[in-house]
């Protein structure tokens, strides 16, 4: 029975046939959901063979996740997130897990299309999320709908769900929504129901916190949204539920340290994020200035970056465009305020916004990031809700409320053609630069970048030319500023231009002893930048020292591996100039410092050689020999043997062809002061052990004593 509205009388239901009884307000909803996810499949359709680029690349790098062994899961639970090749001070095993699932269980290996859609279900997921929260502060239901709508093709988010090692962000997303969604039903219940509440919250608060650092923004958004519908009065179930997600918070902090302590302190990077050498002022001004830049991008995004380095981002000095950013910023805080009395939800959006910002912002601490799309991923949800309301609000106020849908629905669109178009960027390495450096022009980062993707995009070096371009033009942008604050791998990576060019003028099979004025100079170039390269990561190491013992720390061990590397280019660098003397000068810096490594030795015989000195080479090559057992090394000492004038003893017949005669006089003489010469060095790297085995074993094979 029903109540008539005109007089009050009642009269009997209208019984409902079984077509109406099927479309039932949630049934109505699950479809309105699946329209939503379609809608961002179609926004993000040409994504999923974008192919591995800029950080996603080192994901193909990872051996952690090639087998799922216990030995890598201990791997990954106990180094940081991108341990062995760089060390920022990130740990999110739960990300690494995701892509071991990726590559070892479903196979998906360097094939990039698994990849994509896991973080298209990851997103998916969140489109739910936000819907079934958006739907607790707002009614009708088409608001939720617009607000999750809007939010889900956004091309700003496209850094987290088109870039593969975007994931990251996704996850730690999922974990804060789904979070916030149980601490919710948990103060909504009563007896063990609440409890099972509560451990979901901190399950997902333990996957947040591994998956991303901004994941503890949770219990910040469960006093936000008790803070703003206050009269529910449930602190006594935000107690209880900041309880249930300290353990992860706990866990996270303990593993964190227990990882980080055995890592040097880590600086963050000039280049990166240049506020973290800035005084607390002007780093912190230069930071709120930067909420106005995030804003801006949510409401205009038609130029989209994903770099923002040295030096695209000014730092405030004061200027017109530095007041008028703060003025956008001061008036978002006042809008909150007053909408703290009449419109709750914006409110909330707008508290939503700066609390899911904040780890992130650069106003707490310096991070490792200046500006990043990929922070908006969450803070993109207030955006959404403040537009429906605007709209909404302006078509109640025209006496036109049904134009609000039609006109989200056409801003929805216009957002979705934006996110397509922005996918495109992320086609390759080559597109994706290509794109950084058309908007962040002044970034050091997107001119290398491009570089490093037209250098690798061609084999055959055709865009050489343009490579060494655009490395110029990011060197350029470094010009000034001191070692400590310069980036190693940009110098290095240039020089590798260079060489590949002085390479390319000369004739096949050619020693480079006749070189083309072209090559001369792209060679001396070349040299320049590695001679570069190796006094920046000199300074650096020092200054890393010098840190460490002003805590009171022991000295860090330098980067041994890639100083030799230096010093290996360099050598080689100055036998193809022709400088013989700095080339063997160079490989026995590298051999002190690694005696261990093959390379060294060979530069060091080239050079004597060059230098018409073929004994010094020779006791350069049994060096070699001796300290590293390569058989390459034993190659070219016979070869130097075959190739001595007249008769010699150095080699004898054998079943393979000639061998080393241990018995030759010059052999043995040459063999001893090899060993001579190595002793002292292994004395100074601490290896008693590798000096008994040249004393008791080599040494009495050539007659040494």
């Amino acid at each position: 029975m029903k109540r008539s509205k005109r007089r009050g009388i009642a009269v009997p239901a209208r019984p409902q046939s079984p077509r109406q009884s099927l479309w039932t307000p949630r049934v109505r909803s699950a479809l309105g959901v699946l329209g939503l996810v379609a809608a961002a499949w179609l926004a993000y359709a040409n994504s999923f063979h974008a192919a591995f680029s800029l950080d996603s690349r080192a994901i193909l790098q990872e051996e952690r996740i090639r087998a799922a062994t216990a030995e890598n899961l201990q791997l990954i639970l106990r180094h940081t997130y991108w341990w062995p090749y760089g060390e920022s001070g990130l740990y999110r095993p739960f990300a690494t897990l995701t892509y071991l699932f990726n590559y070892a269980i479903l196979g998906n290996g360097d094939r990039p299309e698994g990849y994509h859609e896991i973080n298209f279900l990851l997103h998916a997921g969140n489109i739910f999320l936000v819907y079934l929260l958006a739907r607790r502060w707002w009614n009708p239901a088409w608001k939720a709908f617009a607000t999750a709508g809007l939010w889900a093709v956004h091309p700003v988010l496209t850094e987290a769900v088109t870039n593969i090692a975007g994931r990251s962000d996704l996850l730690a997303g999922m974990a804060v929504l789904s979070g916030l969604w149980m601490y919710l039903k948990s103060a909504e219940s009563e007896g063990w129901v609440r409890w099972v509440w509560l451990g979901g919250l901190l399950l997902a608060a333990m996957a947040g916190v591994f998956s991303k650092e901004n994941a503890v923004v949770l219990p910040g958004l469960m006093a936000l949204w008790e803070l703003t519908w206050r009269e529910r009065k449930r602190w006594r179930s935000l107690a209880l539920g900041s309880l249930a997600i300290s353990p992860a918070l706990v866990a996270m902090a303990a593993c964190r340290a227990q990882v980080l302590s055995k890592l040097p302190l880590l600086q963050i990077p000039f280049l990166d994020n240049p506020l973290a050498s800035q005084g607390f002022w002007s780093a912190r001004l230069t930071a709120v200035g930067l909420l106005a830049k995030y804003l801006g991008l949510l409401v205009w995004p038609a130029r989209l970056s994903w770099d923002y380095s040295y030096a695209q981002i000014p730092i405030a000095q004061g200027s017109l465009a530095d007041w008028a950013a703060w003025l956008v910023v001061t008036g978002v805080c006042v809008a909150a305020v007053l909408a703290y009395r009449s419109a709750r939800t914006v409110f909330f959006a707008i508290g939503w916004a700066f609390v899911t910002m904040l780890p992130t912002s650069n106003l707490v601490i310096p991070i490792g990031s200046i500006l990043a799309e990929r922070f908006l991923y969450l803070p993109a949800i207030g955006w959404a809700i403040c537009l429906v309301a605007l709209v909404d609000g302006v078509g109640e106020k025209i006496g036109r409320p049904q134009w609000a849908p039609v006109v989200l629905s056409v801003a929805g669109v216009i957002l979705a053609g934006r996110t397509f178009a922005r996918n495109g960027d992320w086609k390759d390495g080559v597109t994706i630069a290509a794109a950084g450096v058309e908007t962040s022009p002044d970034s050091y980062k997107t001119h290398g970048a491009l570089a490093l993707a037209w250098f690798e995009a061609d084999p055959e070096h055709g865009n050489l030319d343009r490579a060494i371009g655009e490395a110029e033009k990011g060197l350029s942008i470094l010009k000034g500023l001191p070692e400590e604050k310069l980036n190693a791998d940009a110098f290095q990576q240039a020089a590798d231009y260079y060489r590949a060019k002085g390479n390319s003028t000369a004739a096949e099979g050619s020693d480079h002893s006749t070189l083309t004025a072209e090559g001369t100079e792209a060679y001396r170039r070349e040299l320049e930048l590695l001679m570069r390269s190796h006094t920046i990561l000199d300074v650096r190491y020092r200054r890393s020292v010098a840190l460490e013992q002003a805590r009171g720390d022991p000295a860090p061990a330098p980067d041994t591996a890639r100083f030799v590397e230096l010093e290996d280019a360099i050598s080689a660098a100055c036998l193809r100039l022709g400088d013989a003397a700095g080339g063997v000068a160079e490989a026995e810096m590298a051999i002190e410092r690694a005696p261990q490594t093959a390379e060294p030795y060979g530069l060091m015989a080239a050079g004597l050689m060059v230098s018409e000195k073929p004994d010094e080479a020779a006791v350069a090559l049994f060096e070699g020999i001796f300290a590293t057992g390569n058989t390459g090394l034993r190659g070219k000492l016979e070869a130097l043997y075959g190739n001595m004038p007249g008769e010699s003893c150095a080699l004898v017949s054998g079943p393979n062809g000639p061998k080393i005669n241990s018995a030759c006089g010059m052999v043995r003489r040459q063999a001893c002061v090899a060993i001579t010469r190595l002793i002292p060095i292994y004395t100074k790297n601490g290896r008693q052990d590798l000096i008994s085995h040249l004393e008791e074993r080599v040494g009495p094979a050539f007659g040494c004593k």
